[in-house]
């Protein structure tokens, strides 16, 4: 319930539009899904995918750079990262189940892609079979280890999606080991939520056998509030410098059609709490005349 003397609206559809409405007399552009349904003909009747709000990164030539397998990829930001600071990828393995995701995989990195499905089904028969992993990256479902799921089934739970988190330690595990015996650097990063209790985090750190680092997105050049958990045997992880950009704006971020209501996101989920959050940060701007 909310806090006593605080008027609390049930959510209504689109409440979220709020935080960075369409300005006026400014038409939504919708050039990006055209542009997806004619150049993937596969998915060109899915009436469901609502477009991109920006055009696809070419494809780059890899003739060398480094191997690495991204698990749990959602929808490929890894190696968006990696190519934006630099460091080529010759080979790019991805590990993920949700459809949706993996048709902009297809989109963005067709040419650069190699899915080998579900973390469950990679042996380590097929580990062995890939190019020699230098890099490994993941961060398994949050949904039943946060603290903001009331229902949350824990880690070791049995049909917890958090569980998969022991399917990264096993991968890893094993990758280590082959880049040992052909003595070769391996490097690997993980991450998970902040908003977890204290019995998995010691779990986690146990089984990881490193501390993890802490850190928000909004120090890193992003407007969104998010903490998470890093951890890795990644050079200088627990000093990484910030970004030079230490108060971001939502709408340096927006296409020109939008507006934002909000400097700076919190983490937006559909639990009760995070839409308290929005109403309390939306009221605020009310009275702050940052919404008209």
């Amino acid at each position: 319930m909310p806090r006593k003397g605080l008027k609390y609206k049930k959510r209504k559809r689109g409440y979220r539009r709020r935080l960075c409405a369409p300005k006026k007399g400014c038409p939504r552009y919708s050039g990006t899904k055209k542009l997806f349904a004619s150049c993937r003909a596969d998915v060109a009747g899915d009436d469901d995918f609502c477009g991109f709000d920006v055009a696809p990164l070419p494809p780059k030539p890899a003739d060398e750079g480094i191997c690495m397998l991204s698990l749990f990829d959602g929808i490929g930001t890894s190696i968006l990262a990696l190519d934006s600071i630099g460091i080529p990828v010759r080979k790019y393995y991805s590990s993920e189940v949700d459809e949706k995701a993996n048709m902009v995989l297809k989109f963005n990195h067709s040419s650069r892609i190699t899915m080998i499905g579900c973390v469950t089904t990679i042996s380590n028969d097929t580990l062995e079979s890939l190019d020699n992993i230098n890099l490994l990256l993941g961060g398994s479902p949050c949904q039943q280890i946060s603290r903001a799921n009331p229902l949350r089934k824990g880690l070791q739970a049995p049909g917890s999606s958090a569980s998969l988190f022991y399917e990264y330690v096993r991968i890893r595990d094993h990758l280590a080991k082959l880049a040992k015996d052909r003595n070769e650097n391996f490097f690997w990063l993980f991450e998970n939520t902040f908003c977890m209790d204290n019995v998995t985090l010691v779990e986690m750190t146990r089984c990881l056998g490193t501390q993890p680092a802490m850190r928000c997105a909004s120090g890193y050049g992003s407007a969104m509030k998010r903490k998470r958990y890093w951890w890795g045997n990644i050079p200088h992880l627990h000093d990484l410098p910030k970004s030079q950009v230490e108060y971001p704006n939502l709408q340096d971020f927006l296409m020109p059609y939008r507006s934002a209501g909000v400097p700076l996101l919190p983490t937006l989920t559909s639990t009760f709490h995070s839409q308290l959050c929005v109403y309390l940060i939306l009221s605020q701007a009310k009275r702050n005349h940052c919404l008209s």
